[in-house]
């Protein structure tokens, strides 16, 4: 089946990567392509102030949701996780990223950051990418974008992820696209905040060819995965923290949400991760180190290690100790 029909659902249109806006003057971002409990999960990125959006970290979005509105608070029964979720009949705008690219594509303007996404998208498209199957979300979709904003791409269905990831690697390669410098990199370090000293994180991230620059611009590819997603959520009960040490044996979904690694141990099949800093962190045949949750799948009896829950994942890592 063409991966382009698969985007989002007629029943429930609202996909991972989305945003949607309520009559509170808040934005969330989609985390979840299926209802839970008839409600968008997500996580509130933005609030309306008298000058503008306001992006809001993760740890100041939990404390105005605790304090100003905790009817959008939500845990989980299924994974006993705690995010956000939001009531459709909240919602006043739904954001989508496809729609929002078309619409910069045909824009005559001299923002920075718009002209550079036109440019990165007329490379992609000269490499053979089907960019009507991609999108833009963050403050690009909301339109809030401003000197120093990144661009975040959004690219539905696995297989075009990967050409996209292929064709930024070979244009980095051939010098039409730019590599992260120093200074950008410290800059996503400080923004990521992850449980790696600099240089193994940066050693991570050179070799995952999901972000570049363009026209001084850095940008971000994310995979959305468009493939059927069981609205059935699956049930486990968090374990013990652990560190590990095991062999990646599969790694397909290792740009997914949540990005996932099969692993050889003895106890536990897999690692999981929700936080962007462990999307494409190991290659199948890579020994990982690991630091998370032991989480019992109470259905089928496996275990699996959650790698943070959040952007930060604070304390958790993967990091390879070997690679073939």
């Amino acid at each position: 089946m063409d991966e382009r029909h698969l985007i989002r659902a007629a029943a429930f249109p609202y996909q991972v990567k989305d945003l949607i806006e309520t009559h509170t003057g808040l934005v969330f971002a989609v985390i979840s392509a299926v209802p839970h409990s008839g409600k968008v999960a997500a996580y509130l990125r933005y609030y309306k102030t008298s000058t503008g959006w306001q992006k809001l970290a993760t740890s100041a979005a939990t404390a105005l949701i605790k304090q100003s509105y905790p009817q959008y608070a939500y845990h989980c029964p299924a994974s006993q996780a705690h995010y956000h979720a939001v009531p459709i009949e909240d919602i006043v705008r739904h954001y989508c990223p496809e729609k929002r690219l078309q619409q910069l594509l045909q824009t005559i303007t001299d923002d920075p950051i718009i002209l550079a996404c036109q440019a990165l998208m007329r490379q992609l498209f000269k490499a053979g990418i089907r960019i009507h199957q991609l999108g833009v979300t963050g403050s690009l979709l909301l339109g809030c974008q401003r000197v120093g904003s990144d661009i975040d791409l959004a690219v539905y269905g696995r297989s075009l992820f990967y050409a996209t990831r292929q064709a930024v690697k070979q244009a980095v390669k051939n010098g039409t696209l730019s590599a992260l410098d120093e200074s950008a990199m410290r800059d996503n370090y400080h923004r990521r905040q992850p449980s790696l000293d600099y240089m193994t994180f940066a050693w991570h991230e050179a070799r995952k060819w999901n972000k570049a620059v363009v026209k001084g611009v850095k940008f971000d590819i994310g995979m959305v995965t468009t493939e059927g997603v069981s609205p059935v959520l699956k049930h486990y009960q968090k374990q013990a923290e652990i560190t590990l040490i095991a062999t990646v044996i599969e790694d397909k979904e290792r740009f997914d949400f949540p990005a996932q690694y099969q692993i050889r141990h003895q106890t536990i099949q897999a690692i999981v991760s929700y936080s962007h800093s462990y999307v494409g962190q190991a290659k199948a045949g890579e020994v990982v180190e690991a630091k998370g949750v032991i989480e019992y799948d109470t259905d089928s009896g496996q275990q699996r290690l959650l790698v943070g829950q959040d952007r930060e994942a604070a304390g958790h890592y993967i990091k390879v100790l070997t690679s073939p």
